[in-house]
């Protein structure tokens, strides 16, 4: 089943294989506990920088004046 958790939290699952992981989820302790686990895991990895962090935020930024400009 781990390697279902990854799948899910990674996106490689169709809807119908992960609503079956989903119920057993809802009820497997074991596995509704790692599943918490990789939510947090997945959570924390995603503050984490990443290489083009400062490339997205300018172009987020110049998106956001040019919207402000328009109006």
């Amino acid at each position: 089943m781990d390697n279902s958790l990854t799948k899910y939290f990674t996106g490689e699952l169709t809807p119908e294989e992960k609503e079956e992981l989903l119920a057993s989820v809802h009820i497997d302790a074991k596995l509704q506990q790692d599943f918490i686990d990789n939510q947090h895991l997945m959570a924390s990895l995603s503050m984490l920088p990443q290489e083009d962090d400062r490339e997205k935020a300018r172009l987020k930024l110049s998106e956001l004046m040019q919207k402000i400009k328009n109006k």
